[in-house]
């Protein structure tokens, strides 16, 4: 792997994976500036972004590692504080911009509920992009029904990319009436391949392609379908299909299997228990630690196989 032998210089900005995972400190993605604009990459696969896109748009960025350049756009880092995401909207209102809104899935959910129960205000447009992890079909539309009630039109897209090669690498959407995400290489200078179904990734300025652990399939149009492998179980994926606009409401969808497969639930700030598989906001990190910084663990039942 080229980070191993990557020897740090002045002027170098790095990023670590926004994973759990502890792991080799010198796993890490130098952010190199390839002259790319990713936005503009991913208008030209998607060119009914090009209409809301006619001023400068800001990115307000929710995610918690370091992405790289967008010149075409402004850029507010929010380092998922609420303060900061909910005055980066009111700013985009005031200044009637485009807010491209980047994170994973559940910090994203977050962020816009609060904002919206907190009277936060929307520019006319937004576009959300998730990403980290598998984003559930029941949150992405709570999502899409919180910019609704914040009367802001909204396009919602999900990002694949890797840590140790670069971010937003495959950009899709989700496609009826199957829902999966259909993803399109949006990354000129990121090849990819696949080895037994496993998805590779490399630059073109490495040699050597990295492994990502996921399942790959591309089909006739080369539009690639993802499977998470064993980091998604499939009665978890099952449950949180299932969750309705008020389940989202009540809970930020971090949970934890206890020994017996009995599943805790967190709830969000303020919202009281209602049965014995709820745990408050705060006593859930007591208990469990964990925080909107980290991946939920939706593997949970193969822990106690």
């Amino acid at each position: 792997m080229r980070s191993q032998f990557h020897r740090l210089r002045a002027g170098d900005v790095i990023s670590f994976s926004a994973g759990q995972d502890a792991g080799d400190p010198r796993k890490f993605r130098c952010i190199h500036n390839s002259g790319e604009d990713r936005l503009a990459n991913v208008v030209c696969h998607f060119p009914k972004l090009a209409s809301v896109l006619q001023t400068v748009p800001m990115i307000v960025n929710c995610y918690p590692a370091a992405l790289g350049a967008f010149p075409s756009a402004a850029i507010c880092d929010t380092y998922v504080r609420q303060s900061a995401f909910s005055r980066a909207l009111d700013l985009c209102d005031l200044e009637e911009q485009t807010a491209i809104i980047l994170g994973q899935p559940l910090a994203v959910a977050n962020l816009l509920f609060h904002h919206m129960v907190n009277q936060g205000t929307m520019p006319q447009n937004a576009i959300i992009c998730v990403g980290g992890y598998y984003c559930p079909s029941s949150l992405e539309k709570f999502i899409q029904r919180i910019l609704e009630e914040l009367e802001c039109s909204s396009q919602f897209f999900h990002a694949y990319g890797m840590a140790e090669v670069d971010f937003a690498i495959f950009v899709g959407e989700r496609v009826l009436p199957h829902g999966r995400v259909s993803y399109i290489h949006v990354a000129p200078h990121v090849l990819y391949q696949t080895n037994g179904n496993e998805l590779q990734l490399r630059r073109i300025d490495d040699d050597v392609f990295h492994g990502t652990g996921d399942h790959g399939e591309f089909d006739e149009n080369g539009r690639l379908a993802i499977r998470s492998g064993r980091r998604l179980d499939s009665r978890i994926v099952e449950l949180l299909e299932s969750w309705t606009q008020e389940d989202w409401e009540r809970k930020t969808g971090y949970l934890r299997c206890l020994p017996d497969e009995s599943l805790r639930f967190q709830l969000r700030k303020g919202v009281t228990t209602s049965s014995v598989s709820e745990v408050k906001f705060g006593a859930f990190q007591d208990e469990f630690e964990g925080s909107f910084l980290d991946k939920p663990d939706w593997s949970v039942y193969a822990h106690t196989e």
